[in-house]
């Protein structure tokens, strides 16, 4: 009769420190998903002031963009800095075709290999985002692939001697709905 009596207590004790254990496994999955929000959110809202920081304030440029769907998300363009906290900008020193995939520049420092960039008409009415491929510091040359988007619609050049240049920081926040 003793030996139930304590089988008992220890299968009771044992069951309550197993729910014990989950419920506390249960709260630090929460407290982790809580603090993730919290950065996301904070990262955002950072990303929605700075918008369009360093850029040109004229001309077709869209700082914050999104798309409405199947998957929602919003796009934000900053121009990024340097570490003295100038803009990372330069202008273009001869013409710019719409097949070009070299820019000479003024100067190629802070530009980078697979970093976005916006290129805009010196007279600022027609710009657009593109990818560098390849930065010549030597040469002060950035690279890209394939045809600026404008084709003739920008005018020929597409983009004349003097155009401005700004390195971005483009960040997409969707939300993943795969994985409930």
């Amino acid at each position: 009769m003793a030996a139930t009596i304590m089988l008992s207590a220890l299968g009771t004790a044992s069951a309550f420190f197993v729910a014990t254990r989950n419920a506390m496994s249960d709260e630090a999955q929460r407290v982790e998903t809580q603090q993730g929000l919290r950065a996301a959110i904070d990262s955002m809202a950072r990303d929605l002031r700075l918008g369009g920081a360093c850029l040109p304030l004229t001309g077709d440029f869209i700082t914050l963009d999104g798309t409405n769907g199947t998957t929602d998300s919003i796009t934000t363009r900053t121009g990024l800095v340097r570490p003295n906290e100038t803009c990372i900008s330069t202008v273009t020193t001869t013409n710019i075709g719409a097949s070009a995939t070299s820019i000479p520049v003024q100067t190629a420092s802070g530009f980078a290999a697979g970093m976005r960039a916006y290129i805009i008409q010196a007279n600022q009415t027609w710009g657009e985002v593109f990818t560098v491929t390849g930065v010549d510091l030597g040469t002060n040359t950035l690279k890209k692939s394939g045809s600026f988007k404008c084709g003739g619609t920008c005018g020929s050049p597409a983009y004349p001697a003097a155009s401005g240049v700004y390195a971005l920081d483009e960040r997409r926040y969707a939300v993943d709905s795969t994985n409930p």
